[in-house]
């Protein structure tokens, strides 16, 4: 009775609801599991066996054991580099000091290359595998597993299934004689800084089919004759500073100059200005105020405590919030109507696509069903 009164009280009482209905349909999902590509998997892992061995003997150039943070320091000080962290980030900002071609560079590239592929075999290749149980994998859904409101599976996680190599995809099978029928949001979180931050330039440029904004972008900061990479560059720094991601972190993850990054951000901002007015009126509102943050399905975001220390992440997650929760939100509900209404066999959903379980001859007025749902549900929020 008290847990009713509060909800009544909060306004939250068809959040509940609706939530019971998510909780039906990855319960669903849960039991029914997803098959893999056993054989696939053992090919996979031969491959990826010699691949490592042939990272591991070019690199015993320098160290025995390359997995040994100790070695690769005591490595690096031989080749005049001295640091007290190898991890990935320090070995980008040694990169940008050093020549590819000199022996530092060769050690740090293949060592890069050696720490990306071993992730892969231990995680994916070997681990996933391992994890399976009469040729499934069963995961678990935690609908409250992160404070942006993003879902999580976990043991195993298959919400950060690499995209590249592409092929770890194709060891994950639908039912026998069944095929996948997979729909995503285009551009979702921005989407809802568009909505949220009332940007009209912003808002017409992602209504428009005939306009591109990483084009419009990459125009702004780099003239008419833009190429591909300087498009990659821009399309990273779009989907990043929507949620508050700064020029260090960018640069670091997509290999580019610092200064470049936030010439990048600078010329977004300049094309959308409603967008740095939206996010400083949030962070002002939690940092300084002491205001929860809501978003569209009364989900809220409390930060307790705000110190010197924390503030600068606090801010950073309080512009994450509104985006990865508001699409989150609207993907499950989709889900949950598309399963509880239509009987859809919903396999797994990723932040804003879902994956559904179908016969061939059903697939297309699946797709059909799957677009008109998820666009409906977008529009009611």
């Amino acid at each position: 009775v008290h847990d009713k009164a509060l909800l009544e009280a909060e306004e939250l009482t068809w959040l509940h609801t609706a939530y019971n209905d998510v909780s039906a349909f990855l319960m669903h999902a849960e039991m029914k599991g997803i098959r893999i590509n056993e054989p696939f998997f053992e090919e996979l892992h031969a491959e990826y066996r010699e691949l490592l061995d042939d990272h591991e003997a070019i690199l015993s150039e320098w160290v025995e054991n390359p997995r040994s943070p100790q070695q690769v320091t005591r490595a690096l000080a031989a080749l005049g580099i001295k640091t007290d962290s190898t991890d990935a980030m320090h070995l980008e900002v040694m990169m940008r000091k050093i020549s590819d071609e000199s022996d530092a560079g060769r050690f740090i590239t293949r060592l890069q290359k050696h720490r990306k592929d071993q992730k892969m075999f231990s995680n994916y290749v070997k681990g996933l595998p391992e994890k399976a149980f009469e040729g499934r994998l069963f995961t678990n859904f935690w609908m409250h597993g992160t404070t942006t409101g993003r879902l999580v599976t976990k043991e195993p996680n298959l919400l950060n299934i690499p995209r590249k190599p592409a092929r770890i995809k194709d060891a994950f099978l639908p039912d026998e004689d069944c095929v996948w029928v997979q729909a995503d949001y285009k551009t979702a979180e921005l989407r809802v800084v568009a909505i949220e931050s009332g940007d009209s330039n912003l808002i017409a440029v992602l209504s428009d089919p005939n306009r591109d904004i990483h084009n419009e972008v990459s125009l702004a900061r780099y003239g008419p004759s833009f190429t591909k990479a300087q498009r990659v560059r821009a399309k990273a720094v779009v989907f990043g500073v929507g949620y508050g991601r700064e020029a260090a972190s960018i640069a670091i993850e997509f290999d580019m100059p610092q200064k470049e990054a936030q010439a990048v951000i600078d010329a977004l901002f300049g094309e959308y200005p409603g967008i740095p007015i939206w996010q400083q009126d949030i962070q002002h509102r939690v940092t300084r105020l002491g205001e929860d943050l809501t978003n569209a399905f009364g989900r809220k975001r409390r930060f307790h405590l705000i110190t010197k220390a924390n503030v600068n992440d606090i801010k950073r997650e309080c512009l994450a919030f509104l985006p990865q929760s508001t699409v989150n939100d609207i993907n499950l509900h989709a889900a949950a109507k598309l399963h509880k209404e239509f009987g859809v066999d919903i396999r797994l959903t990723v932040h804003d696509s879902i994956l559904a379980n179908v016969q061939p001859e059903y697939a297309t007025d699946l797709s059909h069903l799957m677009t008109e749902v998820m666009m409906e549900t977008a529009r009611l929020y």
